[in-house]
């Protein structure tokens, strides 16, 4: 199967950060599929593409870091948009795999996913958009209605889902769109190497799911 994975914090083991997303992409490879990763550089600022672990990796050069100024960082994520839907929209794929955050990775996740006719499955992290409205990073209600409206049409236009056993918390306490989905798997932990979270943790069962079978989960990070 031909994979295209949309992550835009992906890291390897020798970077700083959660190595999920690195971890369910070369035990995809080892199962055989060909899997590519979009993704944003890690200095953001070169373009190129680059092999780890078998996973043939998209750089883009999107600045992002924690402490540029909510605006910036919304300005990061459509930029990221942007220039992931366009190497997205090349590839020939048979699934198109989505990991949030931000929400935002669903746009170009739907675009390469409607042009290929093709399924995606949107992995969803962490909970959009109640923490980055919990924040304060979106202020204005012209801003929270966007993100809701993103957040419901992202939901519809998956094919499947994958989420915390319980579905994540919201800000007042809810359960989100994902959790209540017919359609949701549960995800890996934040590593998804045994290894690394120790034997209490599997990353790959023998349930029925979309991709390497039902996983167990733990919350991931929020990107802001």
């Amino acid at each position: 199967m031909r994979i295209t994975y949309i992550h835009q914090y992906f890291k390897t083991p020798g970077m700083a950060g959660g190595t999920r997303s690195y971890e369910l992409a070369r035990r995809l490879v080892a199962r055989g599929h060909e899997v590519h990763m979009i993704t944003g550089a890690p200095d953001g600022v070169r373009a190129g593409i680059s092999t780890e672990a078998g996973i043939v990796v998209h750089w883009l050069p999107v600045p992002y870091r924690n402490a540029m100024s909510y605006r910036r960082r919304i300005w990061a994520f459509l930029g990221f948009v942007g220039r992931s839907a366009v190497v997205a929209g090349r590839l020939r794929h048979d699934l198109v795999f989505v990991t949030s955050t931000p929400l935002t990775v669903a746009i170009p996740g739907v675009y390469a996913a409607l042009r290929r006719r093709v399924p995606m499955v949107l992995e969803v992290r962490d909970v959009w958009p109640e923490l980055p409205i919990a924040l304060g990073a979106l202020r204005s209600p012209v801003s929270r209605w966007a993100a809701r409206r993103l957040e419901a049409w992202a939901y519809h236009r998956r094919r499947g889902s994958s989420r915390s056993p319980r579905g994540w918390p919201t800000a007042s306490g809810a359960g989100t769109r994902a959790s209540r989905s017919p359609w949701c798997r549960t995800a890996a932990t934040g590593s998804c190497s045994p290894t690394l979270t120790g034997p209490a943790w599997r990353c790959a069962g023998t349930g029925r799911g979309w991709v390497t079978g039902r996983w167990s989960s733990t919350p991931g990070r929020s990107g802001w």
